[in-house]
């Protein structure tokens, strides 16, 4: 029977409390003001948004457009004047040449029109001018490598299927 006054005590202080509490017309009964006590369990942090990450840069445009060409020889092919073969009329350009195709250079150079044969990795080139004929076969790239008749030089630079990229110069 140790227990019992325990439980009566606890009783009492509960209906004292309570009795505070009721709508009788005596003054609620408030907390002390110098502590604050609340039963409730904390409010979770609100999730805020993680920073958004700084703005890169743009990449840098290559300081010259050689940067951005393949190597001779790797990738598309690529020449100074492109595939504009009307360009090596004066003797002077670095065009793409396909199988077949042909160049007419101007009648001061002597040498008429220039066909090429482009395949096995190597270009051949024939001049027809004034009932004469000219050959030079299996030309590859090589620095070195240059075919000269009357003045002008022919190159093969680079050589892509039946494709290449050829450069006349006088």
């Amino acid at each position: 029977m140790g227990d019992q006054p325990v439980v009566r005590a606890g009783v009492v202080a509960v209906c004292l409390l309570l009795a505070g509490c009721g709508s009788g017309g005596g003054e609620p009964v408030t907390a002390p003001e110098s502590t604050s006590v609340s039963s409730a369990p904390p409010e979770p942090e609100t999730p805020t948004a993680p920073e958004t990450p700084p703005e890169r840069e743009a990449p840098s445009e290559p300081e010259s457009s050689s940067a951005a060409e393949p190597p001779r020889g790797a990738g598309a092919l690529q020449a100074r004047d492109g595939a504009r073969l009307r360009a090596c009329r004066d003797a002077d350009c670095e065009v793409v040449v396909a199988d077949g195709q042909s160049v007419e250079l101007a009648p001061k150079w002597g040498l008429g029109t220039v066909e090429f044969t482009v395949e096995d990795g190597a270009v051949s080139f024939t001049s027809f001018s004034g009932g004469m004929m000219a050959t030079f076969g299996e030309q590859t790239p090589n620095p070195s490598g240059v075919s000269s008749v009357n003045g002008i030089d022919v190159r093969v630079l680079a050589v892509q299927g039946r494709r290449a990229v050829i450069s006349i110069s006088h």
